[in-house]
């Protein structure tokens, strides 16, 4: 989910219709490499399994914190592999651009992403042992989705959480929503069963654990940041 910030705007047109839902339409054929438009998220959230299996992103923007090297070097599980050309690498110093939260070590690509993450859901996520009850509700939520959401993944369950947290610390409650009705199309079904499409079949029971460690954590977070008036 994310919002368009840098672009010719002439380019392109944003419209809705009952089988697509929102779309982006071009207006001019684009030639390859070319820069289509620039985004700021709204609200990202990695896939829990490339999260457990050390593919290290910005927590806010999704923006990969390992150089080319590193990649196949965690792809193939060889420390040894020397990619040629690493000059041509734009994330060849990486390293030197990660910023982590003080309190719970999350990796940021700049200082900019850590605020706005910050001012926007990391104050009620961050699991900075100060509330391990908080923390450990977390990552219960996390280990369950894993379990009921094997590879591939389709969408993930930090999402949810992500998205709780920005409802609990915005000023403005109906603008976010308003924001995040307009990536929303055809989420409901007449029978509730259209988690079908993210979980297996033998998993759709479990579905109510997630929801009820979701409402507690919920609970929780309104014990940590003020409800916003």
């Amino acid at each position: 989910m994310s919002t368009i910030t840098s672009t010719n705007e002439t380019n392109f047109v944003i419209d809705n219709d009952e089988v697509k839902g929102r779309q982006i339409i071009s207006k001019r054929i684009y030639q390859c490499g070319e820069l289509i438009f620039q985004e700021q998220p709204l609200v990202l959230a990695q896939f829990e399994w490339n999260k457990l299996y050390k593919y290290y992103a910005c927590e806010y923007c999704l923006y990969p914190l390992e150089s080319c090297e590193q990649n196949v070097r965690r792809l193939c599980q060889d420390s040894s592999i020397i990619i040629p050309h690493s000059e041509c690498d734009p994330n060849r110093n990486i390293d030197q651009q990660i910023v982590r939260c003080p309190k719970c070590n999350e990796m940021y690509c700049s200082i900019i992403c850590y605020q706005q993450a910050m001012n926007n859901y990391h104050l009620t996520l961050c699991q900075s042992n100060e509330n391990q009850n908080k923390d450990q509700l977390i990552r219960h939520i996390i280990d369950l989705w894993r379990n009921v959401h094997p590879p591939p993944e389709t969408t993930s369950i930090s999402l949810v959480l992500k998205i709780m947290a920005m409802l609990k610390q915005s000023n403005n409650r109906l603008l976010l929503l308003q924001e995040l009705q307009k990536f929303s199309q055809g989420v409901q079904s007449e029978n509730q069963q259209f988690y079908h499409k993210l979980l297996r079949k033998e998993f759709e029971s479990q579905v109510e654990q997630l929801r009820y460690a979701s409402q507690f954590l919920t609970q929780i977070a309104s014990e940590l940041v003020p409800m916003p008036c």
